[in-house]
């Protein structure tokens, strides 16, 4: 396949597709397509080669490993720049600056990364506290060298996204083994291996639902083509009918990889109703009451979590506030803010939060709904979806700016309001029963 046939099937591919994936996808292309002779893309100086990664954390440290290994001779000689916008611009790369220091790269500890020295393979001990988004940058980029390497990896978190980049892999014709070591992991990749583009797999998501009485019947919304549907998004979607009303949302794989499947455990651990069929989840309005969940590995639904459990009768425990250091903002300072700002009970003890919350009958009959106003989401994706989560019920609450849902699922306001009937925010609450 030409480089032009594959970097417009990506344009067609892109526009509605799940983030997550489009980033393997462009990940793929970018190595199998662009790194020629030509470099189409890149921005070569006499001095420097340049990359820009957007806002995208993940594909930072991924370009920063992959670029190392295909410009040997400019990693050597003039250095690779990795540059990037936004909030990306304050997040730490340190976890990165120390794997590429154990493969002979140095690399700056912030944004713009500054790349010296080629990558070499062999057998590299890493320290995976910190997030698995620098082990995948490894994993993409160890197959294209001359010899095998061996990954070992120390206190892994997020494995659920280790063996999605293993999966990914595999899907493109490059082969890697996992090995389960009491608490650490292996990763053998053999090379030299090369890419496969020959084809990009895809399914259909579509999100579907009654939330309010009014939403969409017998039918849904024409969905995202994407290859493993997105579990982050859909969480908001599954906790807010377990709130309000009922939602089906298809195209989600039982078997995904994806860690914030975990989900599911979290509202059933809530007393929701949860229904799965053939690869389409449903969830109806039922009693919920506090619970406790361990979002270590899943650090994305903290936000979410968080705001679906105002509705929860009771203390809600939620592990893994760690986790949120480096995201797009301070995310666990974030939903703390957010917790404030509407009146809600609540408690930091280290790596938990402690949320008092209720039922969202007992709010709506003893006037305690979370407090009406334009919520800040620190330019933060998951925080839009949590402010959006908390107003559903309440009418008046809302985020001061939608923009960032463009960098994980650009169409989630567009599905949102499609199910939940938003766009008449103040019939909401006459329509609770």
């Amino acid at each position: 396949m030409k480089a032009e046939e594959i970097l417009e099937l990506f344009r067609q591919f892109a526009p509605n597709a799940n983030k997550l994936w489009a980033y393997f996808v462009s990940i793929i292309t970018w190595i199998h397509s662009t790194f020629t002779k030509y470099r189409r893309g890149m921005e070569v100086t006499e001095r420097t080669l340049r990359i820009d990664v957007g806002e995208s954390g993940f594909l930072a440290r991924v370009a920063a490993p992959v670029s190392a290994a295909v410009f040997r001779d400019e990693a050597e000689c003039a250095g690779i720049m990795i540059e990037g916008h936004g909030t990306l611009m304050g997040r730490p790369m340190s976890q990165l600056r120390d794997i590429l220091s154990a493969v002979g790269v140095t690399c700056t500890d912030s944004m713009p990364l500054r790349l010296k020295g080629s990558i070499r393979p062999g057998t590299i001990e890493v320290d995976g506290s910190g997030g698995s988004q620098s082990v995948s940058g490894l994993m993409f980029a160890l197959p294209l060298l001359d010899s095998p390497s061996e990954i070992i990896v120390y206190n892994p978190v997020s494995v659920p996204y280790i063996r999605l980049s293993a999966k990914i892999l595999s899907e493109y014709g490059v082969k890697t083994e996992i090995i389960n070591d009491y608490k650490r992991l292996k990763i053998l990749i053999p090379a030299p291996q090369k890419y496969s583009l020959s084809r990009v797999p895809g399914n259909n998501m579509c999100v579907a639902g009654d939330v309010w009485g009014d939403g969409i019947r017998n039918g849904g919304i024409r969905g995202m083509d994407i290859h493993d549907g997105d579990w982050s998004a859909a969480a908001a979607f599954l906790c807010a009918a377990a709130i309000c009303g009922r939602c089906s949302v298809t195209g989600l794989r039982k078997d995904s990889f994806q860690a914030d499947r975990a989900v599911l455990g979290a509202l059933r651990e809530a007393g929701a109703f949860v229904r799965e069929n053939g690869g389409t989840y449903t969830v109806m309005r039922s009693p919920l009451y506090g619970f406790s969940f361990d979002c270590t590995d899943c650090p994305d639904l903290i936000p979410v979590l968080s705001a679906f459990a105002v509705y929860c009768e009771g203390i809600t425990e939620i592990k893994g506030l760690s986790r949120l250091a480096g995201k797009e903002s301070d995310r666990a300072a974030s939903i703390v803010h957010l917790l404030s700002k509407a009146g809600v009970v609540h408690s930091r003890e280290g790596d938990v939060l402690h949320i008092e919350g209720m039922s969202l009958t007992r709010r709506l009959l003893s006037g305690s709904m979370p407090a009406p106003g334009v919520y800040e989401t620190f330019s933060d994706h998951r925080i839009v979806m949590a402010v959006m989560l908390l107003g559903l019920p309440a009418a008046d609450i809302v985020p001061d700016d939608y923009a960032p849902l463009a960098k994980s699922m650009p169409r989630f306001k567009e599905l949102w309001d499609s199910v939940t009937g938003s766009d008449r925010q103040y019939d909401m609450v006459d329509r609770v029963v």
